[in-house]
């Protein structure tokens, strides 16, 4: 089998695997957060387990660098509050909050007021994925303020007087997660 034969049999492959349903796509949406959920949760544990806070504390600083350029590159587009409440970027109807309304279901975004929206989730995938691998409450803890820190870092970029309250959380012992968004 030469070169030509390898790139032919890899096109059919790919076009055998093609996703044929919206449920398909929606199961591999489930499967991909709950795998990433696994591998930051496993990867933060033995990074925790061989460098304590120092090598956890790296983490986050990358994971807060990351908000920050992705909040640059949107802040070019001229992101304001009204589009994020309106849109809900992340848990409205933009292609993120698509994403995330699959993967968390049991999700509500409320807009409070102009300047304040609430996000609540009464199941959280990765919540669940940390739980089958037998994660402490107080480690998913620590990978949520992962989770929560670059995307803190991402709206303090774009809107710097925004304040993020994290209400409630599920692994804290609170029956769902309520996120505060203040402006």
């Amino acid at each position: 089998m030469d070169y030509t034969d390898n790139i032919q049999l890899g096109i059919m492959k790919t076009k055998e695997t093609q996703i044929k349903s919206g449920e398909e796509c929606k199961d591999l949406i489930r499967f991909l957060g709950a795998y990433d959920a696994a591998i930051l949760g496993l990867a933060a544990q033995a990074i925790l387990d061989k460098y304590g806070e120092d090598g956890y504390n790296t983490i986050k600083n990358a994971m807060y660098r990351k908000g920050e350029l992705d909040a640059k590159e949107l802040k070019e587009h001229g992101v304001t509050f009204k589009s994020f409440r309106e849109f809900g970027m992340f848990f409205g109807s933009s292609l993120n909050g698509v994403v995330n309304s699959i993967i968390s279901p049991k999700q509500k975004m409320e807009i409070v007021s102009e300047n304040e929206v609430v996000l609540t989730h009464t199941d959280c995938i990765r919540c669940r994925e940390w739980g089958k691998l037998g994660l402490s409450n107080e480690m998913a803890m620590k990978l949520c303020d992962l989770y929560f820190g670059s995307f803190e870092a991402y709206l303090r970029e774009i809107f710097p007087d925004i304040r993020v309250v994290k209400e409630k959380l599920i692994p804290r012992g609170d029956d769902v997660c309520r996120i505060v968004f203040r402006k």
